[in-house]
This record gives C-alpha cells, sequence and structure tokens, in this order.
C-alpha cells in the first residue's frame, strides 16, 4: 500500500508552485582533441562544429522536445 500512496501522480496534491523547466546541456570536445599545432581554419572549424551541436539540443529542449530526443540529435550530429 505504501508503494501505491509513493507514486501517485503529483497532479493529486495542493502544490501551488508553478512548473519550471530549466535545462542545460553541457558537451564535452574531447581531451586534447585541439593541438597547439592545429592550423587555425581547422580549430576553428572544429570549436563551430561543437557550438552547431550544442545548437541543435538547444532548440529541441527549447521547443519541448525531450531530453532523449535532444542528446541523441546533437550526439548523431557529432
Amino acid at each position: 500500500m505504501l508503494l501505491l500512496v509513493a507514486c501517485q501522480s503529483t497532479e493529486q496534491s495542493n502544490n501551488t508552485y508553478p512548473e519550471t523547466k530549466e535545462w542545460s546541456i553541457a558537451l564535452h570536445g574531447g581531451a586534447g582533441a585541439v593541438s597547439k599545432d592545429m592550423p587555425e581554419e581547422r580549430q576553428q572549424a572544429y570549436m563551430e562544429s561543437l557550438e552547431e551541436a550544442l545548437t541543435i539540443g538547444a532548440e529541441i529542449l527549447e521547443n519541448g522536445g525531450s531530453a532523449l530526443d535532444a542528446i541523441e540529435k546533437t550526439v548523431n550530429y557529432l
């Protein structure tokens, strides 16, 4: 009986707090992936691709998409 009560939806409670949806995305670009001897153009392209990956995930989350969808699309882009 205790388990059933603990699993009830929070919609039945008298919670007066507004629902907030805050999120963040952390993306690890690889340890040592950008070396000091890498040409500047390649470094820039690498950083731009990381930014684009973050943008893809952010747009999904901003539009109400699931975290799983955001991560899958971000990783698939990379």
